[in-house]
């Protein structure tokens, strides 16, 4: 149920033979759904209603190619250019185990989808664009995986084709989130043993304690998810226990939020740059961020203004917060 006033409309993918999703995620604009199944495969829908607070209503969107997707992230494109027009679009990429494909996906239906490039990344399980939004900074054209034997990769996106800049085997556990800041400069992980990790050009770096760091995160935590703010250098972990933790460069260590969401949290989504969801095991929570308050303790600057509770037996995916209607996407 809501917290606040307003509607909310649940979206059900899953249904009946098609089994359960273990992954969905709305694009920036919230025009775009993307979706896994457990049993793998993939399928991108046009979520026609949801910008303006309307009853939704899912619509498949052909692609050209279908791969068996092990994850996807989305970017946003304010235009691009299709068939020498500028058309309003979003970028998606999807990882197969093999490699990484990018679409540019038109916002007006009846434009095909353009297949942008094919890059080789073996054993991909985890994707993040640049968190930033303002497409001329100068790390916004940044794409970085994390695979499954370790190694984190990360690519420039200018030009007609990717340039890898960076690529180094930073553990010896799985990555199972990643997330670049709003430079593009700075990468967060987590690997599979639930370390909280921080990556920049000079080397990476544990958050867990230490005798030289007071960037520390309680020594029981274990990490799952992590999710960057959209324009400031504030990164935000979850994983065991109800609690979320926020780490952010000016601060002597990280800042814990208290949720209501059970014994794990499994994702974090930055909705906007005022606006953040939790998704755990009793549903999601969405919590104000006031830019103004950025710098102040954690109670001044994040507030919870809404929050879903999950059936028994179902989980929450994904949401999205339109003209105070609340979208969730459950499996």
């Amino acid at each position: 149920m809501l917290a606040t006033a307003g509607k909310t409309y649940e979206l059900r993918v899953g249904k009946g033979a098609q089994g359960s999703y273990r992954y969905a995620d709305f694009s920036r604009r919230g025009q775009l759904l993307a979706v896994i199944p457990s049993t793998g495969g993939g399928s991108l829908m046009r979520a026609r209603g949801v910008t303006f607070g309307d009853s939704p209503q899912l619509r498949n969107v052909p692609l050209p190619t279908s791969p068996n997707w092990h994850t996807a992230a989305f970017r946003h494109q304010v235009k691009a250019a299709l068939e020498g027009r500028e058309i309003a679009s979003e970028e998606l990429c999807v990882a197969d185990g093999r490699v990484i494909q990018r679409f540019l996906v038109p916002l007006s239906e009846g434009q095909p989808v353009k297949e942008l490039c094919t890059i080789e990344s073996r054993g991909t399980q985890c994707l993040s664009y640049c968190a930033g939004v303002d497409s001329s900074a100068a790390g916004y054209d940044v794409l970085a995986s994390g695979s499954a034997d370790g190694t984190i990769r990360a690519w420039n996106l200018q030009g007609d084709r990717p340039r890898r800049i960076f690529e180094n085997r930073v553990s010896e556990e799985s990555i199972t989130s990643i997330a670049l800041d709003s430079t593009g400069q700075v990468i967060y992980y987590v690997t599979a043993d639930g370390e909280p990790c921080r990556l920049e050009q000079s080397g990476h770096q544990s958050l867990r304690p230490s005798q030289r760091s007071r960037s520390a995160f309680p020594a029981d935590f274990e990490a799952y998810t992590v999710a960057c703010h959209p324009s400031e250098q504030i990164a935000l972990f979850a994983g065991t226990g109800s609690d979320v933790w926020m780490f952010d460069d000016h601060q002597h260590g990280p800042v814990k939020i208290t949720t209501q969401l059970g014994g794990f949290i499994r994702r974090i989504s930055f909705l906007s740059k005022g606006l953040v969801a939790f998704f755990g095991e009793r549903g999601t929570e969405f919590w104000s961020l006031e830019p103004f308050g950025l710098r102040a303790q954690c109670s001044e600057r994040f507030g919870k203004v809404r929050s879903y509770s999950s059936q028994s037996g179902e989980r929450a995916l994904s949401g999205r917060v339109f003209c105070q209607t609340t979208y969730v996407v459950l499996s």
